[in-house]
């Protein structure tokens, strides 16, 4: 697994955010990102999309993305973290016409993936962000995690260093 990148980012000493992201919208159940299997999370570059401008987002954060319930994916899954690797930027009118998608997603930010071979079999993986946050919270009470923001419709949630770090060893676990 790639999970190396990864465990080398945590540990640079870099001051960064963490932040869980959904993705996925019932409107968009033929996206590609949606078929379990797809290979979609598995690219170099992720462009993360915002329906409103993802303020406190900055240049080196960590996105854990899940992937919401749609389709044939059952369960809330962890399929992918990523880094990053640009400001935010708003749709153009001519970014609308090209991707009409972006019309209500017109905020987005370019993210590298840093774990591509853990994306190609997320699904199998089916980590579930809210199991592990409650996990994490029983186990370390003075950082309880909520991400209930997220789980009825937030666009995004910061979370800590240390459910960081427990998400990767979950990971490593694998």
């Amino acid at each position: 697994m790639d999970i190396t990148a990864l465990n080398q980012l945590l540990l640079d000493g870099t001051e960064r955010q963490f932040w869980i992201k959904p993705w996925g919208h019932e409107t968009q159940a033929s996206h590609p990102s949606a078929q379990v299997g797809s290979q979609f999370f598995t690219a170099p570059e992720i462009d993360v999309a915002f329906a409103t401008n993802p303020a406190g987002i900055k240049l080196g954060d960590v996105l854990f993305i899940y992937h919401k319930t749609m389709n044939q994916i059952k369960s809330p899954t962890l399929a992918c973290v990523t880094e990053v690797i640009s400001d935010v930027t708003k749709a153009t009118p001519a970014d609308i016409m090209r991707e009409p998608y972006r019309e209500r997603w017109s905020w987005s930010i370019l993210s590298r993936n840093l774990t591509p071979d853990y994306a190609a079999r997320c699904f199998e993986y089916a980590l579930n962000p809210f199991s592990m946050a409650k996990e994490y919270s029983e186990l370390n009470p003075h950082d309880a995690i909520n991400l209930g923001t997220v789980q009825w419709g937030g666009a995004k949630r910061q979370v800590s260093e240390g459910f960081a770090h427990f998400i990767v060893d979950q990971m490593n676990a694998l």
